[in-house]
């Protein structure tokens, strides 16, 4: 989706499971490059190289979903969940992209593409200089919120891997 200065590229969906895998197999986690600061202090205190929901085991990768593992390959375009900023922040530096702020979502609502844009069923992160803390922007049916306004906004640490926690990503 573009601007009117069409100089912003926000993705309609959220970034998915398989885009994720993507990250990690090409080496995200253990890329120091791709990780802020703040990211590798988090990193070096992670017990895993993955998301904390997901596991690899017989060369098959997991995602837990509440009690039970779901296979990745039977979800792979649904929105990747439960990721921290940390994790976001690295993604965005492999793919070379951003995440959005509070205005590129205004853009979007006060647009035409607003009824083509995908609301993903996550908190998604939005992109902040605060050191320990950002902002997310949506709702989730987890929490019983699917809301298409741009003004709810939640506030969760950084570190955090909730569930219903993904994003999406512009490109400048």
């Amino acid at each position: 989706i573009l601007n009117n200065n069409n100089k912003l590229f926000i993705q309609i969906n959220c970034v998915s499971n398989i885009d994720f895998l993507n990250f990690i197999l090409d080496n995200g986690y253990s890329t120091t490059k791709y990780w802020s600061n703040n990211g590798l202090k988090w990193l070096n205190n992670y017990p895993k190289n993955i998301p904390y929901f997901w596991k690899f085991s017989n060369n098959i990768w997991y995602l837990k979903q509440f009690d039970k593992y779901i296979k990745i390959s039977d979800i792979p375009y649904l929105p990747i969940q439960n990721i921290s900023y940390h994790e976001v922040e690295a993604y965005c530096n492999y793919k070379n992209v951003k995440l959005p702020k509070l205005k590129h979502y205004q853009i979007i609502s006060s647009e035409q593409y607003y009824d083509q844009f995908y609301f993903c069923n996550v908190w998604e992160w939005m992109s902040t200089n605060n050191k320990n803390q950002a902002q997310c922007f949506g709702g989730s049916l987890y929490n019983k919120l699917l809301i298409k306004n741009i003004n709810n906004k939640k506030i969760f640490n950084k570190s955090a891997q909730h569930y219903f926690t993904g994003f999406r990503t512009i490109k400048i």
